[in-house]
């Protein structure tokens, strides 16, 4: 699967016995070398996502909590200011 030696040590001595091996050949090392290479990364990207996503949970958390206290403060300074709407009096 890492096309170390294939020439030598696999292909050749085949292909001398069964001459239509060549096929087999041109199937197997592109689907082995595409599948080896899946799996590298794969590893490399579960590795990111796993030490990434520890640190955006705690992050999001403090986020949230910052953003609602600010919103509250906000609210309490804009809620004298507001004038009703009038929609919001035919409501009533």
């Amino acid at each position: 699967m890492i096309l170390e030696g294939w020439a030598m040590e696999a292909v050749r001595p085949v292909m001398a016995v069964y001459a239509s091996s060549w096929l087999f050949f041109l199937a197997f090392i592109p689907a082995s070398t595409f599948t080896l290479l899946n799996v590298f990364i794969e590893v490399i990207v579960n590795a990111i996502q796993q030490e990434g996503g520890d640190e955006r949970c705690d992050t999001t958390a403090d986020e949230v909590a910052k953003l609602r206290i600010e919103i509250a403060a906000l609210r309490s300074h804009i809620g004298p200011m507001r004038k009703p709407s009038p929609c919001a009096a035919r409501r009533r």
